[in-house]
């Protein structure tokens, strides 16, 4: 919780916690930034969109963490991949 809170120091740098999806919660991962001294971590969420008019929290989170989700490479090529699309 310390390093959710008050981010994790690191050299002169210290690394806020930005947030997490679903499924880095269960893989005990998560994505901290290390911001500029005059941003603070409520602005670094906002450059991903204005979420200001959602006040539940589980919701804000869940928002917030669909632009956090990992993508897994399913193998499956399409044709303009290909280039077989004439």
């Amino acid at each position: 919780k310390q390093y959710m809170v008050k981010g994790i120091p690191f050299g002169k740098r210290s690394f806020r916690y930005f947030g997490s999806s679903n499924s880095q919660m269960k893989d005990q991962a998560a994505w901290f930034l290390a911001l500029p001294p005059n941003e603070s971590i409520d602005q670094a969420r906002a450059k991903l969109g204005d979420l200001s008019n959602i006040k539940n929290v589980s919701t804000y989170i869940s928002r917030l963490c669909l632009f956090l989700t990992t993508a897994k490479n399913t193998e499956v090529r399409s044709p303009i991949a290909r280039g077989h699309v004439h």
